[in-house]
């Protein structure tokens, strides 16, 4: 008689998920586990609605940060036409600079926080992705990271066109290449793509500890899920000095 309503209480729990918590709870027999029942079902439902509330934010901004983003680039883009024409100082020219990186880094946040909001049954978008092209763009972006640092980055590309979801392969690379040149201080990083495939080896100071103790978490975090998420291999290493990072974009991405 007492074990039968607790087994039941028991499976409910294990079937609990966002679309049964608005569900009434079921009779249990005895009060206690009826108000048992419903303590677990309001300490959810508490913690879906907070959720719900975060990811509506982040979907408001990131929105929202779209069009200032893009009103910046275009005009940096007019100024230096501008520019080109009447001519500009040294010193206007570095503070564009740092304006333009700056947006670039508003941008790329963006799209991570759209895509964390991105419903999982929503189709992904595919299209045909020059890899080494994006390689090279998303490393001529990020050579800032390199300055005035005893750094050389070497790329070595050949051409490959892959029918990808662009978003996510540019989060992806730009997580790891942005992680190698932030994390390196002397030596020379190395970006190799063959293929559907891209390798990138950077130096790690002698005695480091391992790359996630040092900024690294949550750029590869991110980068973890979205490979785990699209069927692409993914893994990353620290050993002998360097720290290596290695995706596959082989794999044709799930259209989850």
């Amino acid at each position: 008689h007492i074990s039968r309503p607790m087994a039941a209480l028991r499976r409910w729990t294990h079937t609990l998920n966002q679309e049964r918590l608005d569900a009434p709870v079921p009779d249990f027999v005895y009060p206690e586990l009826n108000e048992l029942a419903e303590l677990i079902r309001a300490s959810l439902s508490s913690v879906q609605a907070a959720l719900k509330r975060e990811q509506r934010f982040l979907r408001h901004a990131s929105h929202e940060l779209r069009t200032p983003i893009s009103t910046i680039r275009s005009n940096i883009e007019l100024q230096r036409k501008l520019d080109a024409r009447q001519g500009d100082t040294p010193s206007h020219k570095a503070t564009l600079e740092r304006i333009d990186r700056a947006s670039l880094t508003m941008q790329h946040l963006t799209e991570t926080l759209l895509w964390l909001n991105h419903q999982p049954d929503e189709p992904l978008s595919v299209q045909p992705v020059a890899l080494d092209q994006l390689v090279r763009d998303l490393s001529d972006e990020m050579l800032y990271l390199l300055n005035g640092k005893p750094v050389e980055a070497q790329l070595k590309t050949q051409p490959c066109t892959c029918q990808l979801p662009p978003i996510p392969a540019r989060i992806v690379l730009g997580n790891l290449i942005r992680n190698a040149f932030q994390h390196s201080w002397e030596g020379e990083v190395r970006i190799v793509q063959q293929g559907g495939e891209v390798t990138i080896i950077n130096p790690l100071p002698a005695g480091d500890r391992p790359a996630r103790d040092q900024g690294f978490g949550l750029g590869l975090q991110l980068t973890e899920q979205l490979c785990s998420r699209l069927g692409w291999a993914h893994d990353n290493s620290a050993r002998d000095g360097s720290h290596r990072a290695r995706v596959a974009f082989n794999q044709a991405p799930s259209a989850s």
